[in-house]
Protein backbone atom coordinates (compact mmCIF):
# COMPACT_ATOMS: atom_id res chain seq x y z
CA UNK A 1 0.00 0.00 0.00
CA UNK A 2 2.99 2.42 1.01
CA UNK A 3 4.79 1.90 -2.14
CA UNK A 4 1.07 2.33 -4.22
CA UNK A 5 0.75 5.74 -2.78
CA UNK A 6 4.27 6.49 -3.18
CA UNK A 7 4.30 5.91 -6.88
CA UNK A 8 0.62 7.75 -6.91
CA UNK A 9 2.85 10.96 -5.50
CA UNK A 10 6.00 10.52 -8.01
CA UNK A 11 3.48 9.97 -10.87
CA UNK A 12 1.50 13.52 -9.58
CA UNK A 13 5.12 15.47 -9.32
CA UNK A 14 5.90 13.96 -12.90
CA UNK A 15 2.94 15.58 -14.14
CA UNK A 16 3.18 19.02 -12.36
CA UNK A 17 6.78 19.28 -13.77
CA UNK A 18 6.30 18.24 -17.37
CA UNK A 19 3.49 21.16 -17.05
CA UNK A 20 5.74 23.39 -16.04
CA UNK A 21 7.93 22.65 -18.33
CA UNK A 22 5.52 23.15 -21.30
CA UNK A 23 4.73 26.64 -19.78
CA UNK A 24 7.99 27.65 -20.10
CA UNK A 25 8.64 26.28 -23.41
CA UNK A 26 4.87 28.06 -24.27
CA UNK A 27 6.19 31.51 -23.16
CA UNK A 28 9.59 30.75 -24.85
CA UNK A 29 8.95 29.12 -27.98
CA UNK A 30 5.23 29.39 -28.83
CA UNK A 31 3.43 32.01 -30.81
CA UNK A 32 0.38 32.95 -33.07
CA UNK A 33 -2.48 35.28 -33.57
CA UNK A 34 -4.58 33.66 -31.24
CA UNK A 35 -2.51 33.59 -27.79
CA UNK A 36 -4.29 34.47 -24.39
CA UNK A 37 -2.93 38.18 -23.15
CA UNK A 38 -0.84 37.62 -20.51
CA UNK A 39 -1.48 39.60 -17.15
CA UNK A 40 2.70 39.47 -15.70
CA UNK A 41 4.86 41.88 -16.12
CA UNK A 42 7.91 41.00 -18.45
CA UNK A 43 10.88 42.06 -20.06
CA UNK A 44 11.42 40.67 -23.84
CA UNK A 45 13.69 39.95 -26.36
CA UNK A 46 14.47 37.96 -28.86
CA UNK A 47 17.20 35.29 -29.41
CA UNK A 48 16.89 33.11 -32.95
CA UNK A 49 13.57 31.62 -32.95
CA UNK A 50 13.01 32.18 -29.22
CA UNK A 51 11.21 34.96 -27.22
CA UNK A 52 13.40 35.14 -23.95
CA UNK A 53 11.23 36.67 -20.93
CA UNK A 54 11.89 37.67 -17.67
CA UNK A 55 9.30 38.25 -15.81
CA UNK A 56 9.19 41.41 -13.40
CA UNK A 57 10.05 45.00 -13.27
CA UNK A 58 13.94 44.61 -12.29
CA UNK A 59 17.15 44.33 -14.49
CA UNK A 60 20.25 44.53 -14.27
CA UNK A 61 22.01 47.34 -14.58
CA UNK A 62 19.48 49.44 -15.05
CA UNK A 63 20.95 52.35 -15.80
CA UNK A 64 22.81 51.17 -18.54
CA UNK A 65 19.38 50.53 -19.88
CA UNK A 66 16.67 52.36 -22.42
CA UNK A 67 13.08 50.87 -21.02
CA UNK A 68 10.72 51.20 -23.58
CA UNK A 69 7.42 50.60 -21.74
CA UNK A 70 4.21 49.02 -24.02
CA UNK A 71 1.07 49.46 -22.82
CA UNK A 72 -1.90 47.59 -24.37
CA UNK A 73 -5.65 48.91 -25.37
CA UNK A 74 -8.91 48.43 -24.50
CA UNK A 75 -11.34 49.74 -22.12
CA UNK A 76 -10.75 46.39 -19.86
CA UNK A 77 -11.80 43.00 -20.33
CA UNK A 78 -14.26 40.59 -21.58
CA UNK A 79 -14.44 36.86 -22.20
CA UNK A 80 -13.04 36.90 -26.05
CA UNK A 81 -10.35 39.15 -24.82
CA UNK A 82 -7.97 39.88 -22.12
CA UNK A 83 -6.85 40.96 -19.73
CA UNK A 84 -2.73 41.53 -20.50
CA UNK A 85 -0.19 42.00 -23.45
CA UNK A 86 -0.32 40.32 -26.39
CA UNK A 87 2.20 36.97 -26.75
CA UNK A 88 2.61 37.48 -30.30
CA UNK A 89 2.73 41.05 -30.70
CA UNK A 90 6.11 40.82 -28.06
CA UNK A 91 7.76 38.40 -30.54
CA UNK A 92 7.02 41.14 -33.35
CA UNK A 93 8.19 43.89 -31.53
CA UNK A 94 11.17 42.38 -29.39
CA UNK A 95 13.60 41.70 -32.36
CA UNK A 96 12.97 45.49 -33.43
CA UNK A 97 13.72 47.26 -30.34
CA UNK A 98 15.41 45.12 -27.55
CA UNK A 99 19.05 44.56 -27.24
CA UNK A 100 19.67 47.70 -29.75
CA UNK A 101 22.15 49.90 -28.72
CA UNK A 102 22.45 53.96 -28.53
CA UNK A 103 25.07 55.14 -27.24
CA UNK A 104 26.63 52.34 -25.22
CA UNK A 105 22.98 51.79 -23.75
CA UNK A 106 21.05 48.94 -24.54
CA UNK A 107 16.87 49.15 -25.73
CA UNK A 108 14.69 46.67 -23.24
CA UNK A 109 11.35 45.93 -23.87
CA UNK A 110 9.18 46.27 -21.13
CA UNK A 111 4.92 44.53 -21.48
CA UNK A 112 2.91 46.00 -18.72
CA UNK A 113 0.95 43.42 -17.24
CA UNK A 114 -0.73 46.03 -14.24
CA UNK A 115 -3.05 47.38 -16.08
CA UNK A 116 -5.90 45.76 -14.99
CA UNK A 117 -6.43 44.30 -11.64
CA UNK A 118 -9.46 41.66 -12.14
CA UNK A 119 -9.78 41.99 -8.02
CA UNK A 120 -9.95 45.56 -6.76
CA UNK A 121 -10.91 47.30 -9.97
CA UNK A 122 -14.47 48.70 -10.71
CA UNK A 123 -16.65 45.99 -11.89
CA UNK A 124 -13.40 43.41 -11.32
CA UNK A 125 -11.44 45.00 -14.57
CA UNK A 126 -13.95 44.10 -17.12
CA UNK A 127 -14.69 46.56 -20.23
CA UNK A 128 -16.22 49.65 -18.12
CA UNK A 129 -18.95 49.75 -21.34
CA UNK A 130 -20.27 46.53 -21.19
CA UNK A 131 -20.39 47.10 -17.47
CA UNK A 132 -22.00 50.18 -18.03
CA UNK A 133 -24.58 49.02 -20.14
CA UNK A 134 -25.72 46.37 -18.42
CA UNK A 135 -25.80 48.24 -15.18
CA UNK A 136 -28.27 51.24 -16.87
CA UNK A 137 -29.99 48.46 -19.22
CA UNK A 138 -28.46 50.19 -22.21
CA UNK A 139 -25.73 52.31 -24.37
CA UNK A 140 -24.01 55.71 -25.91
CA UNK A 141 -26.56 57.92 -24.20
CA UNK A 142 -25.37 60.76 -21.14
CA UNK A 143 -26.12 58.80 -17.84
CA UNK A 144 -23.63 55.76 -19.88
CA UNK A 145 -20.97 58.29 -20.77
CA UNK A 146 -20.88 59.60 -17.54
CA UNK A 147 -20.83 56.30 -16.14
CA UNK A 148 -17.59 55.58 -18.43
CA UNK A 149 -15.91 58.24 -17.15
CA UNK A 150 -16.76 58.16 -13.36
CA UNK A 151 -14.60 54.30 -13.68
CA UNK A 152 -12.64 55.16 -16.96
CA UNK A 153 -9.81 52.28 -17.23
CA UNK A 154 -7.85 54.99 -18.96
CA UNK A 155 -7.13 57.40 -15.59
CA UNK A 156 -6.81 54.18 -13.12
CA UNK A 157 -3.64 53.19 -15.77
CA UNK A 158 -2.18 56.67 -15.48
CA UNK A 159 -1.94 55.91 -11.60
CA UNK A 160 -0.59 52.89 -12.36
CA UNK A 161 1.78 53.96 -15.10
CA UNK A 162 3.16 56.59 -13.69
CA UNK A 163 4.22 53.89 -10.31
CA UNK A 164 5.68 51.96 -13.24
CA UNK A 165 7.56 54.68 -14.05
CA UNK A 166 8.47 55.88 -10.53
CA UNK A 167 9.99 52.34 -9.96
CA UNK A 168 12.60 52.19 -12.89
CA UNK A 169 13.84 55.58 -11.87
CA UNK A 170 13.96 54.72 -8.20
CA UNK A 171 16.01 51.37 -8.99
CA UNK A 172 18.67 53.70 -11.45
CA UNK A 173 16.92 53.78 -14.75
CA UNK A 174 17.06 57.62 -15.53
CA UNK A 175 14.17 59.39 -16.41
CA UNK A 176 15.69 60.45 -19.93
CA UNK A 177 16.27 56.73 -20.96
CA UNK A 178 12.37 55.67 -20.17
CA UNK A 179 10.05 55.75 -23.06
CA UNK A 180 6.11 55.42 -22.49
CA UNK A 181 4.64 53.42 -25.74
CA UNK A 182 1.36 52.28 -25.90
CA UNK A 183 -1.14 50.79 -28.84
CA UNK A 184 -5.31 52.06 -28.98
CA UNK A 185 -5.84 53.17 -25.86
CA UNK A 186 -2.26 52.81 -24.37
CA UNK A 187 -1.16 55.06 -27.37
CA UNK A 188 -3.78 58.01 -26.19
CA UNK A 189 -2.65 57.52 -22.64
CA UNK A 190 1.26 57.50 -23.50
CA UNK A 191 0.39 60.85 -25.46
CA UNK A 192 -1.64 62.60 -22.40
CA UNK A 193 0.83 61.02 -19.36
CA UNK A 194 3.86 63.03 -21.92
CA UNK A 195 1.10 65.73 -22.00
CA UNK A 196 0.66 65.96 -18.17
CA UNK A 197 4.06 64.61 -16.62
CA UNK A 198 6.75 65.88 -19.07
CA UNK A 199 9.29 65.66 -16.70
CA UNK A 200 8.45 61.90 -15.21
CA UNK A 201 9.65 60.23 -18.24
CA UNK A 202 11.45 61.12 -21.95
CA UNK A 203 8.77 60.31 -24.74
CA UNK A 204 5.88 58.94 -25.73
CA UNK A 205 5.71 56.32 -28.87
CA UNK A 206 2.06 55.84 -29.88
CA UNK A 207 0.38 53.67 -32.09
CA UNK A 208 -3.14 54.34 -33.21
CA UNK A 209 -4.52 56.75 -30.68
CA UNK A 210 -7.77 56.43 -30.01
CA UNK A 211 -9.80 55.70 -26.76
CA UNK A 212 -13.52 56.26 -27.31
CA UNK A 213 -16.86 54.96 -28.49
CA UNK A 214 -18.78 55.19 -31.47
CA UNK A 215 -21.33 57.67 -30.70
CA UNK A 216 -20.82 60.70 -33.23
CA UNK A 217 -19.80 63.76 -30.92
CA UNK A 218 -19.97 61.70 -28.03
CA UNK A 219 -19.05 62.81 -24.59
CA UNK A 220 -15.81 60.42 -23.78
CA UNK A 221 -14.19 61.75 -26.86
CA UNK A 222 -15.26 65.26 -26.23
CA UNK A 223 -13.58 65.09 -23.34
CA UNK A 224 -9.90 63.38 -23.89
CA UNK A 225 -10.11 65.27 -27.24
CA UNK A 226 -10.58 68.99 -24.65
CA UNK A 227 -7.55 67.41 -22.91
CA UNK A 228 -5.57 66.96 -25.41
CA UNK A 229 -5.97 70.82 -26.66
CA UNK A 230 -4.58 71.73 -23.81
CA UNK A 231 -1.27 70.83 -24.10
CA UNK A 232 1.42 73.02 -24.61
CA UNK A 233 4.14 70.54 -25.68
CA UNK A 234 4.20 66.49 -26.70
CA UNK A 235 6.98 64.85 -27.05
CA UNK A 236 5.76 62.08 -29.24
CA UNK A 237 6.12 60.08 -32.24
CA UNK A 238 2.79 59.15 -33.37
CA UNK A 239 1.69 56.46 -36.03
CA UNK A 240 -1.43 56.84 -37.27
CA UNK A 241 -3.97 55.19 -39.61
CA UNK A 242 -6.46 56.76 -42.71
CA UNK A 243 -8.62 53.98 -42.79
CA UNK A 244 -8.19 53.12 -38.31
CA UNK A 245 -11.41 51.20 -38.92
CA UNK A 246 -12.04 50.87 -35.39
CA UNK A 247 -15.48 51.55 -33.68
CA UNK A 248 -14.11 55.07 -32.08
CA UNK A 249 -16.11 57.97 -34.12
CA UNK A 250 -13.28 59.65 -36.01
CA UNK A 251 -10.69 58.10 -34.65
CA UNK A 252 -8.68 57.91 -37.90
CA UNK A 253 -5.40 59.72 -39.27
CA UNK A 254 -7.20 62.95 -41.14
CA UNK A 255 -9.10 63.29 -38.14
CA UNK A 256 -6.44 63.69 -35.58
CA UNK A 257 -3.53 65.26 -37.50
CA UNK A 258 -3.81 67.78 -35.69
CA UNK A 259 -2.05 66.49 -32.75
CA UNK A 260 1.07 66.79 -35.03
CA UNK A 261 0.57 70.81 -34.55
CA UNK A 262 1.41 70.67 -31.29
CA UNK A 263 5.06 71.51 -30.55
CA UNK A 264 7.00 68.76 -29.90
CA UNK A 265 4.65 66.06 -31.35
CA UNK A 266 5.80 63.85 -34.72
CA UNK A 267 2.88 62.48 -36.82
CA UNK A 268 3.35 59.87 -39.30
CA UNK A 269 0.55 58.83 -41.48
CA UNK A 270 0.54 54.96 -42.40
CA UNK A 271 -1.04 53.60 -45.89
CA UNK A 272 -3.83 53.33 -46.37
CA UNK A 273 -6.11 50.77 -48.45
CA UNK A 274 -3.53 50.83 -51.77
CA UNK A 275 -3.38 46.76 -52.81
CA UNK A 276 -5.14 44.15 -53.76
CA UNK A 277 -8.04 46.27 -55.56
CA UNK A 278 -7.88 48.65 -53.20
CA UNK A 279 -9.54 46.29 -50.01
CA UNK A 280 -5.77 45.47 -48.34
CA UNK A 281 -2.91 47.76 -47.15
CA UNK A 282 1.00 47.26 -47.83
CA UNK A 283 3.78 48.99 -46.62
CA UNK A 284 6.86 49.12 -49.13
CA UNK A 285 5.19 46.76 -50.97
CA UNK A 286 5.05 44.17 -48.19
CA UNK A 287 1.14 43.22 -47.43
CA UNK A 288 0.01 43.38 -44.33
CA UNK A 289 -1.62 40.25 -43.95
CA UNK A 290 -4.95 38.98 -42.79
CA UNK A 291 -5.74 41.99 -41.32
CA UNK A 292 -9.21 42.39 -39.79
CA UNK A 293 -12.38 44.28 -41.50
CA UNK A 294 -13.22 47.49 -40.86
CA UNK A 295 -15.65 48.10 -37.85
CA UNK A 296 -16.47 51.68 -38.30
CA UNK A 297 -14.92 54.66 -39.96
CA UNK A 298 -18.58 55.57 -42.07
CA UNK A 299 -20.85 58.08 -41.07
CA UNK A 300 -23.43 57.20 -38.31
CA UNK A 301 -26.24 58.94 -37.15
CA UNK A 302 -28.07 58.28 -33.62
CA UNK A 303 -31.58 56.93 -34.49
CA UNK A 304 -34.48 59.47 -33.82
CA UNK A 305 -36.80 59.02 -30.75
CA UNK A 306 -34.10 56.54 -29.13
CA UNK A 307 -32.93 57.97 -25.93
CA UNK A 308 -30.28 54.88 -25.51
CA UNK A 309 -29.15 51.62 -27.38
CA UNK A 310 -28.81 48.10 -26.41
CA UNK A 311 -26.93 47.15 -29.71
CA UNK A 312 -23.89 48.57 -31.66
CA UNK A 313 -26.29 47.60 -34.68
CA UNK A 314 -28.48 50.31 -34.12
CA UNK A 315 -26.85 53.00 -35.03
CA UNK A 316 -28.03 54.26 -38.66
CA UNK A 317 -25.51 54.45 -41.46
CA UNK A 318 -25.50 57.52 -43.37
CA UNK A 319 -24.28 55.75 -46.64
CA UNK A 320 -25.31 51.49 -46.04
CA UNK A 321 -23.62 51.09 -49.67
CA UNK A 322 -20.19 52.98 -48.21
CA UNK A 323 -20.70 50.94 -44.86
CA UNK A 324 -21.00 47.78 -46.80
CA UNK A 325 -17.64 48.45 -49.15
CA UNK A 326 -15.79 49.80 -45.67
CA UNK A 327 -16.92 46.52 -43.84
CA UNK A 328 -14.86 44.01 -46.47
CA UNK A 329 -11.51 46.65 -46.08
CA UNK A 330 -8.71 45.79 -44.17
CA UNK A 331 -8.47 47.76 -40.43
CA UNK A 332 -5.45 49.92 -40.33
CA UNK A 333 -5.89 49.96 -36.45
CA UNK A 334 -4.44 46.35 -35.58
CA UNK A 335 -1.86 47.55 -38.73
CA UNK A 336 0.99 46.94 -35.29
CA UNK A 337 0.20 43.14 -35.09
CA UNK A 338 1.33 42.73 -38.75
CA UNK A 339 5.08 42.37 -40.01
CA UNK A 340 3.62 44.51 -42.55
CA UNK A 341 4.75 47.79 -39.65
CA UNK A 342 8.78 46.79 -39.34
CA UNK A 343 10.11 48.96 -42.01
CA UNK A 344 8.80 51.69 -39.30
CA UNK A 345 11.17 50.38 -36.56
CA UNK A 346 14.16 52.44 -37.45
CA UNK A 347 12.67 55.37 -37.93
CA UNK A 348 11.24 54.54 -33.89
CA UNK A 349 14.88 53.65 -33.26
CA UNK A 350 16.25 57.02 -34.45
CA UNK A 351 13.10 58.87 -32.67
CA UNK A 352 14.62 57.63 -29.65
CA UNK A 353 18.59 57.69 -30.41
CA UNK A 354 17.40 61.79 -31.07
CA UNK A 355 16.11 61.79 -27.70
CA UNK A 356 19.01 60.18 -25.15
CA UNK A 357 21.83 61.73 -24.47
Amino acid sequence: MRKFLTLIIFFNLLIVNISFAKEIEYLLFKSSNYEKPKNFDAFVWHEGKKLKIIKGRDIDNPKDKIIVIYNHGGWGWNKGWGPGWDLYLAKLMAPQLSGKKINGKEIVLWMNGSLIDKKNDPYKGKEIGYACGWKLKGAWHREWHECVLNDFPTYLREKRTIEIINYFADKGTPRDQIFLSGHSCGGWNALRLEGKYPDAFNAAISYMPNCWDRRPNGLVRKTLIDEMKTFKKLDAIIYSSPVDGGEDWKASYQDLKWIGDIPGAKMIKLPGHNAKDGKEISVNGKLCENLPRMHGGWEEVWPEGKKKLRSAKKFIAVDKKEKKAMMKKAKGHNMLYRECFDSYYPQILDFIASKVK
